[in-house]
């Protein structure tokens, strides 16, 4: 698997995580990961298809909106796929994206992302993935971008978790703010996609995961007290949420999101 990301130097970084490209020369892309952020993305290939769990098949447009799917999840392709992704903060996912599709593979609405046909076609004649990152944030720069303020709280919420490894208990961080606990939870889920423990799931096992990336030796019972797991039942229900399967599944398998991880400290 080829992977670059890198964070955005034109866009503002509260609108957009990242650009990723990845190119899998293989039947399928090994499972992936949630990570709360909503992806827009365009492929190079027809006849690509989602797997999720249940065993449900996803026939894919060439370009298309990811959210929540069943889990595990992973593209099905016949030789080779290149695929190029526009990550959204999680704080700005109902801006961009209708609060009707917060789940699945979707159509992207043209009134909020406009001539997605020519920019699929510039992004896929471009030399490089660095260029196809210029192309796309070309692109972006022309749209109406959210104002700032009307995320403040979720993206306060959001970078908190993630300063913290989603470590940080719940009720601590909204005890923390001055609005009641109900405010807090109905602002966050009409930002982002999921409630905030969702979020600090996410955020935990995702740490774990590139925590293991750089201590491969570690054993998976350390690896659960490195991130608060003082209870295995619990670090594998968690784990199962994040990606669809057990822990010892995960590592034991081949061609998985952690080869991301290994990559991702770099950009």
């Amino acid at each position: 698997m080829a992977y670059l990301e890198r964070v955005p130097e034109l866009i503002s970084k509260d609108i957009v995580r990242s650009f990723y490209f990845f190119n899998v020369d293989q039947s399928n892309s090994g499972i992936m990961v949630e990570d709360g952020c909503f992806e827009l993305m365009f492929i190079n290939k027809t006849q690509v298809q989602i797997k999720t769990g249940f065993n449900k098949v996803i026939d894919l447009p060439k370009y298309f909106g990811i959210g929540k799917v069943a889990l595990p999840y992973r593209f099905l392709f016949p030789d080779s796929l290149g695929l190029f992704a526009i990550k959204f903060q999680p704080w700005v996912s109902s801006y961009f994206f209708e609060k009707s599709v917060f789940s699945g593979i979707y159509s992207v609405n043209a009134s909020i992302f406009p001539d997605l046909h020519a920019l699929h076609e510039r992004l896929f004649l471009a030399k490089s993935p660095m260029d196809m990152i210029k192309v796309a944030e070309n692109y972006l720069g022309g749209l109406k971008l959210p104002p700032a303020e009307s995320f403040d709280l979720s993206k306060s919420i959001c970078e908190r978790i993630e300063e913290n490894k989603g470590l940080d208990k719940v009720a601590t961080i909204m005890d923390s703010l001055p609005f009641s606990r109900q405010r807090i939870n109905k602002l966050f889920y009409q930002n982002c996609k999921s409630s905030i423990k969702e979020y600090s799931t996410l955020v935990r096992i995702r740490a774990l995961l590139a925590y293991y990336a750089e201590n491969r030796t570690e054993s998976l019972t350390n690896l659960a007290f490195q991130f608060d797991y003082f209870d295995q039942s619990h670090f594998i229900k968690d784990f199962r949420k994040v990606t669809g399967v057990s822990p010892s599944e995960f590592f034991g398998s081949e061609n998985l999101t952690s080869s991301q991880l290994e990559i991702r400290k770099d950009f």
